[in-house]
């Protein structure tokens, strides 16, 4: 009888070890099944579905894609641009990015980098420029399409005058200035222009009345003083 119950006892010892092992090898196999992202964020796709099965690899080339994750905290757009504006642009320059999504909105950014190299597209040359949003709001979101002004100079203590009241013939600027009652041509040497402003380095002074386009308007130069700060317009996307 004591033989008896010293072999039940060995084999409910062995029982109780492979049951132990197949504990332990489940809970191995379980601990598999969690993957964790190595950057914080927020799951935007998933390319697996629950359930399926996926091999595990030791390069990073041959890896498959499980789901995308990405800091919205930290968003980029990514501007093509034209070999003829790059030479404009450099990193650090600040930049204004208005969304599709949010029409009446504008957002701050700054150019964060410059493609070395060029991409061809139906024959036009283009450089890869990515611009940061500076504190992004949340309802933002990947892919969204933008567009963006980037600073691209500025200039302080200038005369300004509307740049619809320009008027250029034979490669020559002029300006219809109020002389009495009369107005004359003065040809003008422009600077920097915008969509409203041109920047006047020569030909008229400060306070000089001159005639808006052809609605017979008047306007006064502004003062030296004024500020010209030109945007150069590109279309992105958001990362």
């Amino acid at each position: 009888e004591v033989d008896d119950l010293r072999t039940t006892y060995q084999v409910s010892q062995l029982n109780y070890e492979v049951a132990k092992s197949n504990l332990e090898s489940i809970e191995e196999d379980l601990k598999k099944t969690e993957i964790y992202s190595p950057i914080s964020g927020v799951i935007i796709s998933a390319d697996k579905e629950e359930g399926e099965a996926i091999s595990g690899t030791n390069s990073a080339a041959q890896a498959a894609a499980i789901m995308t994750v990405a800091d919205l905290s930290q968003m980029v757009v990514e501007v093509d641009i034209n070999e003829v504006d790059i030479g404009k642009l450099k990193s650090g320059q600040v930049a204004r990015i208005a969304l599709d999504a949010f029409p009446e909105e504008r957002f701050k950014g700054k150019v964060i980098s410059i493609a070395p190299y060029s991409e061809i597209t139906e024959g036009i040359v283009t450089y890869l420029v990515k611009v940061k949003v500076a504190r992004p709001k949340i309802y933002l979101k990947p892919g969204m399409s933008a567009e963006v002004e980037i600073l691209t100079a500025k200039r302080e203590d200038v005369l300004l005058a509307p740049q619809f009241a320009l008027q250029e013939k034979d490669g020559k600027n002029y300006l219809r200035i109020k002389k009495g009652k009369d107005f004359k041509q003065v040809e003008i040497k422009v600077g920097l222009i915008t969509e409203e402003f041109a920047e006047i380095v020569s030909g008229v002074k400060e306070g000089e009345e001159i005639l808006l386009g052809e609605n017979n308007k008047l306007h006064s130069i502004v003062e030296q003083g004024g500020s010209i700060m030109p945007f150069g317009r590109m279309r992105g996307r958001r990362r």
